[in-house]
């Protein structure tokens, strides 16, 4: 498999040179020197080019010690003018690997920085791929109303990113989400698009859901993997984490916050998975497919394979992950050819979001407001002659939460923050009128509750 290296840098800075221009991040000339080096303003440390091609950091002690071992030091020229040269000509904000870009100086929007690594990015190579081919089509493609329509857009998904991170060019990219059993694959496919997206991943998951501000680390990864993380019920996070997803998906400017360090804006090119069971609380990972975040993210319903995979020892797991990783040139060049499915064309992403329609019943299933309207159902019908609770939010939560209540528990965790109840009412009067709507005979906000036609004694 063919894939560039640190010897290709040049190359490599060529032919993002051809796109660069229009992203606002221009690979520019450093000033003149008598040392490659670079000052980390934020660190106060040197940046330094080794005999292996890596970019280190040193303090000033190290650094002079380098500058003499290297005969650059000379009577005339000493260890401090070098470095009060570099400090006042050559200082950069930032000093790392910055997902989507080749290594060198760059200057953008004020930022002067200097990108030690790039990704390892593979090329699309004419040939076959079966294994990785029947890999996907178990899947992805086995579903036997959807699987030709996720498998479709799953290649147009891995063309556009490949070709944001190939060329160095931001665009907007849809989070791919993988709902399924466990050990079906999802996690193996995801090490695959980390493999044709550079070889570099991340967790974003504490970031996302407000569990840390800081997320430096994800400024090194093209790929950002979210991995059967914890499943959250409380809707705040769930909406935090929506916030995120969405900034990731189609942000161009992020901020980079590390830890004792100047938060500054960076302009990364990320593509987000998140692979998650398909049953019960597990799908709530997943934020409420509101408006704002439906068009920003697929979810696929992946089945267990067929066969078993061949991986039932060591050997056997390497072997098959070889030839996995061999057929990925193969696989993007068939990748490159994808067309988004008729009618699915969308002039901002380039095709449109799919939803699996039982993934979204289920995880419909799991709203709080859902969860609202069945705890209610449980507490309020006791009394068979009753058919109608009214009163404020206050007073509906109080009843659920009253000691006596079968549903205490449940309500405890439900309504955890202060105007849960009153807002998953709202909800559910909009989307359930016939159960719950607003009194409007009141002048304080009240809530009229309806007992379900259908229900038995």
């Amino acid at each position: 498999m063919t894939m560039t290296t640190t010897n290709e840098t040049a190359s490599l800075l060529t032919k993002f040179a051809l796109w660069a221009a229009e992203e606002g991040l221009v690979p520019v000339p450093a000033p003149e020197a008598p040392v490659d080096a670079y000052y980390d303003a934020g660190r106060k440390e040197f940046a330094m080019r080794n005999e292996r091609g890596r970019w280190l950091s040193h303090s000033a002690t190290q650094f002079a010690m380098l500058l003499r071992n290297a005969g650059i030091v000379t009577k005339a020229r000493p260890a401090d003018v070098i470095m009060a040269g570099i400090i006042n000509t050559r200082d950069v904000s930032y000093v790392g690997s910055l997902s989507g870009r080749p290594p060198g100086y760059y200057e953008a929007n004020g930022i002067r920085m200097l990108v030690t690594e790039g990704p390892r990015v593979p090329e699309p190579q004419a040939g076959e791929w079966p294994a990785l081919r029947s890999l996907l089509d178990g899947l992805l493609g086995a579903d036997p109303e959807y699987g030709e329509l996720q498998l479709q857009t799953f290649f147009c998904w891995m063309r556009s990113a490949h070709e944001a991170v190939a060329r160095g060019k931001w665009r907007p990219g849809h989070v791919l989400a993988l709902a399924g059993p466990r050990n079906c694959g999802k996690s193996l496919l995801q090490r695959l698009i980390t493999e044709c997206l550079g070889g570099r991943a991340a967790d974003p998951f504490r970031y996302l859901s407000g569990a840390t501000e800081f997320n430096r680390d994800l400024f090194a990864a093209e790929h950002l993997v979210v991995d059967d993380a914890q499943a959250s019920t409380d809707f705040r996070t769930r909406m935090q984490i929506a916030a995120h997803l969405k900034s990731l998906s189609v942000g161009r400017d992020q901020q980079c916050h590390g830890k004792g360090r100047e938060a500054i804006n960076l302009r990364p090119i990320w593509r987000c998975t998140i692979s998650l069971n398909d049953e019960g609380e597990c799908l709530l990972v997943l934020p409420p497919l509101r408006t704002d975040i439906a068009d920003k993210i697929h979810i696929f319903r992946c089945s267990a394979p067929a066969e078993p995979f061949p991986t039932r020892d060591m050997d056997g797991m390497e072997g098959y992950w070889n030839q996995l990783v061999g057929e990925l040139p193969a696989f993007l060049e068939h990748c490159g050819r994808a067309e988004p499915p008729p009618g699915c064309e969308d002039s901002r992403f380039g095709f449109t979001a799919f939803h699996h329609p039982a993934l979204v019943a289920e995880l419909e299933s799991q709203a709080p407001e859902v969860v609202l309207l069945e705890l209610l159902d449980l507490e309020l019908w006791r009394d068979a002659t009753v058919t109608e609770w009214e009163g404020t939010a206050r007073d509906l939560e109080a009843v659920l939460v009253d000691p006596m209540s079968k549903v205490r528990d449940q309500a405890r965790r439900l309504l955890g923050w202060a105007s849960a109840c009153g807002t998953y009412l709202g909800r559910l009067a909009i989307n359930q009128p016939d159960r719950v709507a607003m009194d409007r005979k009141t002048q304080k906000r009240s809530w009229i509750v309806r007992k379900p036609r259908n229900m038995t004694p």
